[in-house]
């Protein structure tokens, strides 16, 4: 964990190293080899996902894919949407080939599908019952990622909060 935190509060370093530095981290602290990490940041004003908005940021978004942003009401296409962003509580799906399956979720599960996403957990950032904006945490092993790495995420999560909140 304190290597992570050291990891975010280094604005300055280069964003490849940065980012596969975050996500050799994550892998050890979850014990997940292939794990892959992305970041969405909430506009409340406009009500939508953008990317991390300074030029440097190498981690992308499962969730925008090739989108530079993206309204919320149509970034999960009808998924626990309410979940992640009135009940700012995470989203883990352990197998996205059979999420995909489940009427209104189709369009979502190809996104994810289409990026080699198997399995995932989409983690809301909050500090003051804000939302700064969602942790993505993919892999391509089906179940690699579930509720019970939700929980783990919260040990952690409060020194992401503070890293995002700078931007």
């Amino acid at each position: 964990i304190s290597d992570l935190k050291s990891n975010l509060l280094k604005r300055d370093s280069k964003a490849e190293e940065g980012e596969k530095s975050s996500e050799n981290i994550f892998r050890s602290f979850f014990k997940i080899p292939d794990l892959r990490i992305g970041i969405s940041i909430y506009n409340e004003e406009e009500n939508k996902f953008t990317k991390l908005p300074y030029e440097k940021a190498n981690i992308g978004s499962f969730i925008l894919h090739n989108n530079e942003e993206i309204e919320c009401c149509n970034a999960f296409l009808g998924c626990s949407l309410n979940m992640l962003l009135e009940g700012k509580e995470s989203i883990s799906i352990s197998n996205v080939a059979t999420f995909a399956t489940i009427p209104g979720n189709e369009k979502f599960g190809q996104i994810l599908l289409s990026q080699d996403v198997k399995s995932c957990i989409f983690t809301p950032v909050i500090k003051d019952n804000k939302l700064l904006g969602v942790i993505e945490l993919v892999s391509a092993t089906p179940r690699q990622l579930n509720s019970i790495n939700a929980n783990n995420l919260n040990l952690i999560l409060p020194n992401i909060v503070d890293t995002l909140e700078r931007y």
